[in-house]
Parts: structure tokens; C-alpha cells; sequence
């Protein structure tokens, strides 16, 4: 069956819909796992401290690690 040029295009699924805040951030539907995490950490557990601190530091060292190279 082949495509007629008046036929509208499909909506493609791209995956989970995120919150009218996040879009209006301009992120993308790609970022919804990391979102999902992210609100799933608790600041009253040690270990969910912990694991927010090392990803807050690995951005960091990347970003260092981009100016230094650029320069």
C-alpha cells in the first residue's frame, strides 16, 4: 500500500510524556528515566546523599575536563 501525498503523517510515539515544567525547560522525552531517578532519590538516606554527590561530581570533572581541553 503506498502513501498518498493528502494522507496526514502518523504521531510517533517517542515514549514516556513528561510534566508541562520539563517541557517548558526544553527537555526532551529522552531525559524521563534520568528525571524518574532523580525524584526517586531521598534525602534522608545516607546512600541516596552519596550517590547524588558522585553524579554532581562525574558532571563537574566532565565540564572541567571540556574547558581544559578547549583551552
Amino acid at each position: 500500500m503506498t502513501k498518498r501525498e493528502d494522507e496526514p503523517e502518523q504521531p510517533v510515539d517517542v515514549g514516556p510524556k513528561l510534566p508541562p515544567d520539563a517541557e517548558r525547560m526544553g527537555l526532551r522525552p529522552e531525559t524521563a528515566p534520568g528525571l524518574d531517578f532523580a525524584n526517586s532519590l531521598r534525602s534522608d538516606r545516607r546512600s541516596h546523599r552519596v550517590i547524588a554527590w558522585v553524579g554532581l561530581l562525574l558532571i563537574a570533572a566532565m565540564i572541567v575536563l571540556l574547558v581544559v581541553q578547549l583551552f
